[in-house]
């Protein structure tokens, strides 16, 4: 088990022979094509590694870029507003974000036909909406992907409702389609 375990390398796939001390190898880009159908039938990588390697290596690849870009704007001096700094907002508003999503969603064709509203209120003594510190691009990511999994939903249910109502219009009754049997050991007249 421990030499299957050294056998897993985070960016790539190394040999049984590596795992005993010889020399290392990747499955790189130029195996890619032949290689990795070999390597999962042989059982060297099972889907639970893979999607673990994955997450990981996604979730550092979002946080290097977020880094990066707020460095990069910290820098520069530069933010969306005066309540920037760097890629944080100190007075997000989830209310214009979520009508800033809407209105990106509702650009594209499969969803324009989904009417949704963003109802945002003052709460408390504030005279505006609720605001918070958090970062408006990637809370707008977010707001438009729920958006997209629910107007794709829902136009699903709608093609499928359609198409159920226009099957049932197009069926016969069920009392013409039904023949009059006479009852068993009986001749018909």
């Amino acid at each position: 088990a421990r030499a299957r375990e050294r056998a897993r390398h985070p960016f790539g796939i190394v040999s049984s022979d590596a795992a005993a001390g010889h020399s290392r190898h990747r499955l790189g880009a130029a195996d890619e094509g032949h290689r990795r159908p070999a390597v999962r039938a042989e059982g060297v990588v099972d889907e639970a590694f893979a999607n673990e390697w994955l997450d990981s290596f996604l979730l550092a690849r979002i946080g290097t870029e977020m880094l990066t870009l707020h460095y990069t704007l910290l820098v520069k001096g530069k933010g969306d507003h005066a309540s920037c700094r760097g890629i944080v907002d100190s007075r997000c508003d989830p209310g214009d974000i979520c009508r800033q999503a809407v209105k990106n969603v509702g650009k594209d064709p499969r969803y324009s036909s989904i009417p949704v509203t963003v109802e945002s209120h003052v709460c408390g003594k504030s005279e505006k909406g609720p605001q918070f510190a958090f970062l408006p691009q990637y809370l707008r990511l977010l707001v438009e992907e729920l958006l997209k999994n629910s107007s794709w939903a829902t136009v699903r249910r709608m093609e499928a409702e359609a198409r159920s109502a226009c099957s049932s219009s197009r069926a016969p009754p069920r009392e013409s389609a039904r023949e009059e049997r006479p009852p068993p050991g009986r001749a018909p007249t």
